[in-house]
């Protein structure tokens, strides 16, 4: 199941990736070690919606972003 929404993460689509960081994070949130090594893998993702969306001039989803960090 992970798999299939870490596969969503390098989508392009600001609202699935967001929902699938928040999944992946609830579903690992009570195994302590894969919850830490999973919020490591998920900064890239969040660092390139940061970044990708600046240029376009969306700061409404920077936003976002931010909240869900």
């Amino acid at each position: 199941m992970l798999s299939i929404l870490w596969d969503k993460l390098k989508h392009s689509s600001t609202p699935l990736v967001l929902a699938s960081i928040k999944i992946i994070l609830k579903f690992t949130e009570r195994k302590e070690e894969l919850f830490r090594n999973i919020v490591e893998k998920i900064k890239a993702p969040l660092i390139t919606l940061m970044t990708g969306n600046e240029n376009s001039g969306s700061y409404e989803t920077m936003f976002v972003v931010l909240q869900h960090i």
